[in-house]
């Protein structure tokens, strides 16, 4: 998306056709989530671990989007777009936006109604589906506090407090499964001691 944006200020990419090609690699962004499921490293993973480690992924890339996106439109888009009813009124800002890096948050804002206007007129209903982007940033904030170390052991081996010692404190045998992101998964009965992961390959 970034690199978009910046092909449109110099003037290599129009409004409507960076936009889109922004908006079409954020499609795969939302998308990566199926990576979990080609990567080499995982095969022989549970369909649970693959599943559970799938959806940490999925709601983080709709969290980051939410945070960058969407929740800006909802806070900023009633105070910025008016009298604008057709693809052609947006973009006849092409100048302003162009004028100022500062004046760039328009086309982040308006990139949107490249694929759909009611972005950009005030509608009501989509205004309304959009204030879901503040309920899932906190469901998901919440759900990996609970979920512990939902990424973080699996690349760097490092505990929370930044130490690296190899091989730490230990889950009771049945509770150490680990998963393709690093995420403990206890099992049933397994004592609940809080515990850190070894280091990875």
């Amino acid at each position: 998306m970034g690199v978009c944006a910046a092909l449109f200020f110099v003037g290599v990419l129009g409004c409507t056709v960076s936009a889109k090609i922004g908006l079409y690699a954020i499609s795969l962004w939302l998308n990566a989530w199926t990576i979990v499921f080609l990567l080499p490293q995982n095969k022989g993973l549970s369909k649970l671990d693959l599943y559970h480690d799938a959806l940490v992924v999925w709601m983080l890339s709709y969290m980051l989007t939410n945070a960058l996106w969407e929740i800006p439109w909802v806070l900023f888009s009633p105070f910025v777009f008016e009298n604008l009813h057709t693809l052609d009124d947006v973009v006849a800002h092409t100048d302003f936006m162009r004028e100022s890096v500062l004046h760039m948050y328009w086309w982040v804002l308006a990139s949107f109604s490249s694929v759909d206007l009611r972005t950009v007129n005030q509608n009501s209903t989509f205004y309304t589906l959009e204030l879901y982007a503040f309920v899932n940033v906190a469901a998901v904030r919440d759900t990996l506090r609970v979920d512990k170390y939902p990424i973080s052991h699996g690349f760097s081996g490092k505990d929370r407090s930044g130490s690296n010692d190899g091989a730490l404190r230990s889950l009771p045998q049945e509770a150490n499964e680990v998963g393709s992101l690093g995420v403990w998964r206890v099992s049933p009965g397994a004592s609940t001691t809080v515990a850190t992961v070894s280091e990875t390959s």
